[in-house]
């Protein structure tokens, strides 16, 4: 035997095909999802429960293939002009190949990670509804005791049908389905729909309403993950992983594209992973979340860090006509500030992700709370000190003149009541602003 003519798989018709020729005799075997076989075969070479059987596989979670084959009495130049629809029509249907999806020992875990640090987790894939929604069941995707309704038609144009997965009833009303709420006031439906079912939801603009219940897009082709990708883009930081060819425009197209492959997935996306697990995922966001945090904590630090050094220690310099001594300024510029940025920037994530995630906005009310907040304490704190200088009898204040100094001996303006005082407070704040900015335990190592 060999190969005459051969049609690779393609996404948008869901099958690919042979052509074999064995002696004189010439095979054409067709291979792709169940239900794109039965458009192709024969009516009387399917079995009566054919839809039945492949449906309760689907929902045990299973991948289902189907296989047809037919015999052609044609010349092979003849085969070679057929277009891949004349190819594959006619067919008889053989039998099914059935692969059983196994769950990672960590994808469950990895999940409710995901879901305890306030992130939204969809499932996109190429698969039949029922059996996405079996997985998705048993990954913690959805509660085992939710409510499913699928939504399902049989060509864009067409309504969208919904019915129970469970019950295989009718649902007429989804907007009172949706509507019922949990004692965990979130509601106890989800949604699935299948590919056909997305692109009528997307042209007729239904799909607005609907897609933050959706959990489950199945039957998705490459393009219609673009667009689910893109949707969710319009209402937060979107994320996409993915391991195969199928995946990369969505990829590409999501705010942050994780490649769990080394295949052509890896080239698109900006992230890939050796460890080809949803746990990446978990990994990214601890890291990512950690590195906005550090970000955010240089900033504060440097505000806080000039504010102590251009606010307190020069309007004290001015006023009082003093200055820090040689070794102070040493030990203040080349270890406390690079200590500083050393220590804030080594910091590394949180061991598991927190339950929200840490503020994008530089002026918003939690930077510039904790910021002026420090501020506000270091000058209470400076100015408290000055009080009790001044409050002592020993003290004189402006007994020398500072224009009498000889300027090539300015560290002698160090050698007073005042610059001692200022000193011994900016030293200290410097390293204490260093401290609580470096401190960690939501999204940082403690």
């Amino acid at each position: 035997m060999h190969i005459v003519r051969r049609f690779q798989f393609v996404h948008a018709r869901v099958s690919m095909s042979v052509a074999v020729l064995d002696n004189s005799n010439l095979h054409v075997f067709v291979k792709g999802s169940f239900e794109r076989i039965k458009d192709i075969s024969r009516p009387e070479s399917l079995p009566a429960d054919y839809d039945k059987v492949c449906t309760d596989l689907a929902r045990e979670g299973c991948y289902v293939l189907a296989i047809a084959h037919k015999r052609v009495d044609i010349p092979v130049g003849q085969l070679q002009e057929q277009t891949q629809d004349e190819f594959e029509s006619g067919c008889d249907f053989v039998g099914l190949l059935v692969f059983k999806n196994m769950l990672k020992p960590d994808t469950d875990a990895a999940i409710a990670e995901l879901k305890a640090g306030s992130t939204r987790t969809v499932m996109i894939t190429g698969d039949t509804a029922l059996t996405g929604v079996f997985i998705a069941r048993k990954s913690g995707l959805m509660s085992p005791d939710s409510r499913v309704i699928l939504g399902e038609c049989s060509s864009p144009g067409e309504a969208v049908s919904w019915t129970d997965v469970d019950t295989r009833e009718p649902v007429t009303d989804l907007t009172a389905a949706l509507s019922e709420l949990g004692s965990d006031g979130f509601p106890t439906t989800e949604l699935a729909v299948g590919g056909t079912a997305f692109q009528h939801l997307c042209s007729t603009g239904e799909i607005d309403p609907l897609l933050l219940n959706i959990r489950v897009f199945a039957r998705m082709r490459p393009m219609d993950k673009v667009e689910c990708v893109q949707l969710h883009m319009r209402h937060a930081v979107t994320a996409m992983c993915g391991d195969g060819g199928n995946d990369c425009g969505a990829l590409r197209a999501a705010h942050v594209g994780i490649a769990l492959s080394d295949a052509e997935a890896s080239i698109v996306s900006p992230f890939s992973s050796s460890d080809r697990s949803v746990n990446s995922c978990v990994e990214l966001l601890r890291e990512s979340r950690a590195g906005l945090a550090t970000s955010f904590a240089n900033f504060a630090a440097l505000i806080c860090y000039g504010q102590v050094m251009s606010g307190m220690l020069k309007m004290a310099s001015f006023y009082f006509g003093i200055s820090l001594t040689e070794n102070l300024w040493m030990l203040i510029d080349g270890g406390i500030a690079t200590g500083l940025a050393l220590t804030i920037s080594l910091s590394g994530p949180a061991k598991r992700l927190a339950r929200f995630r840490p503020t994008a906005r530089i002026l918003g009310p939690q930077m510039l709370a904790a910021v002026g907040g420090t501020v506000l304490i270091n000058w209470l704190f400076s100015t408290m000190a000055y009080v009790w200088l001044f409050d002592q009898d020993w003290f004189r204040c402006n007994e020398h003149s500072s224009a009498e100094v000889d300027l090539t001996k300015w560290w002698l303006l160090g050698d007073n009541y005042e610059a001692s005082i200022i000193s011994f407070i900016s030293t200290f704040q410097f390293i204490n602003n260093g401290f609580l900015f470096n401190y960690g335990y939501l999204h940082r190592a403690a």
